[in-house]
C-alpha cells in the first residue's frame, strides 16, 4: 500500500473527485478531516482539511457538498457491473408463482413475480437465472424480467410531452455511467414519479399491455424510458448535480419539475417466446458476477397461453457472505 499525499484540497477534488471518480473517504478527528481516495493498484491518495470556526473555504465545500457523498461502501451497489462484491457462497434462490390461463375479455393470461433483494453487508451478486420450460406451451412468453431501482434523483426541469431529453438532479456522482463510479448507463431505463406499483397491484389489474403493444411495461407501472446519452453532471448548488438523458423515445405526457426519477434496469427489452423443452436462460455466458442493490425489487413476468394455469417454476444463482 502506497499513500500519496496531496496538499491541497482543491487538487485532491480535482485529481480524485472529478478526474478518476474515485469512491472517496473521511475521517474526522478534532479540527481536522482526513480525505482518502483508494485508487488502484494499493495507492491512495491524501490530504486534510483543517476545521475553522467560522468555516474556511474548503471546509464549507466538503462539508456542504461532499461529505454526504463520501464514506459509501466500497463496493459498488449497482448491478452487473461484473465485479463480484462477496466472498462467493452459493445460494439456489426459487421463482414460483401462478399464472392465470388466457381467457378473451377475462383474463389475458399474464401474471408477474416481486423477488425483493436482501440487505447483505457484502451485497447478493447475479449469476444466472434458470427456467426449464418442460411444463410450458410454444408460444407462452417470459414478457419481462428486470430490477426496479427505485429513486435516483429528481426531474429539474419541466419536460413537455414529445420531448425526448430530460433534466435530473442528484447528489454529485448518482448520475454518472457505472465507468465513472456513478449509477446509470446508456441502455438503462428511467421512469417518472413515485413508483410505488407491485407485482400484486399489477396482476390485481388484471394486467395491461404498454403503449407498444406489449408486457414489458403494463400500463399499471410508470412509463419506461430507455437512456440513449448520458451527459455530464452541471453543479447546480445546494448539493446537486444536474445531467441532461437523451431517451429512446418521446415522453408520452409532460414531466413536471421535482418529480421522483427512477431507475430501472432491464435484462429482457422485448417479450421471449418460449419453444416447449427449450432452456431459459439469462446470464448463463457470465464468468463473473455483479453486485445487485440491497432492497430492490427483481421483477419478471409471463404470459399463458394456455387453456389452465400454469404454475411457473424458476431459479436463481446468486453468491453472497
Amino acid at each position: 500500500m502506497i499513500i500519496l499525499e496531496i496538499s491541497s484540497w482543491s487538487e485532491f477534488k480535482a485529481l480524485c473527485v472529478d478526474g478518476k471518480a474515485l469512491q472517496c473517504q473521511y475521517a474526522e478527528a478534532g479540527n481536522s478531516y482526513t480525505i482518502l481516495g483508494p485508487d488502484a493498484n494499493g495507492i491512495i491518495w491524501r490530504t486534510g482539511i483543517a476545521k475553522t470556526d467560522p468555516r474556511n473555504d474548503d471546509q464549507v465545500d466538503f462539508e456542504d457538498h461532499y461529505r454526504g457523498i463520501f464514506n459509501r461502501p466500497m463496493a459498488q451497489e449497482m448491478i452487473l457491473r461484473q465485479e463480484r462484491s462477496t466472498y462467493g457462497h452459493y445460494e439456489i434462490v426459487p421463482c414460483v408463482w401462478d399464472c392465470p390461463p388466457y381467457e378473451a375479455d377475462v383474463h389475458p393470461g399474464v401474471a408477474y413475480h416481486d423477488l425483493t433483494v436482501p440487505d447483505f453487508s457484502n451485497g447478493w451478486d447475479f449469476m444466472r437465472a434458470i427456467a426449464p420450460t418442460q411444463d410450458f406451451d410454444s408460444g407462452d412468453e417470459v414478457v419481462t424480467a428486470k430490477l426496479m431501482g427505485g429513486k435516483i434523483g429528481g426531474v429539474a426541469q419541466n419536460a413537455a410531452k414529445d420531448a425526448t431529453e430530460i433534466y435530473v438532479a442528484s447528489t454529485p456522482g448518482v448520475l454518472r455511467p457505472s465507468a465513472l463510479n456513478g449509477y446509470v448507463n446508456e441502455g438503462y431505463s428511467l421512469s417518472f414519479g413515485t413508483d410505488d406499483v407491485t407485482a400484486a397491484d399489477i396482476n390485481s389489474g388484471p394486467p395491461s399491455k404498454d403503449s407498444s403493444g406489449t408486457w414489458v411495461n403494463p400500463d399499471q407501472e410508470l412509463r419506461e424510458y430507455r437512456i440513449k446519452r448520458v451527459g455530464d453532471e452541471v453543479d447546480i448548488g445546494g448539493g446537486l448535480m444536474m445531467v441532461k438523458f437523451d431517451l429512446m423515445s418521446p415522453l408520452a405526457a409532460a414531466i413536471s419539475a421535482g418529480a421522483d426519477c427512477n431507475l430501472v434496469v432491464k435484462f429482457l427489452y422485448n417479450v421471449w417466446p418460449i419453444v416447449k423443452g427449450d432452456l431459459v436462460d439469462i446470464g448463463g455466458d457470465h464468468l463473473t458476477s455483479g453486485p445487485l442493490p440491497a432492497n430492490k425489487i427483481l421483477r419478471c413476468g409471463f404470459r399463458n397461453t394456455g387453456n389452465a394455469t400454469k404454475t411457473i417454476r424458476g431459479y436463481m444463482k446468486m453468491l453472497y457472505g
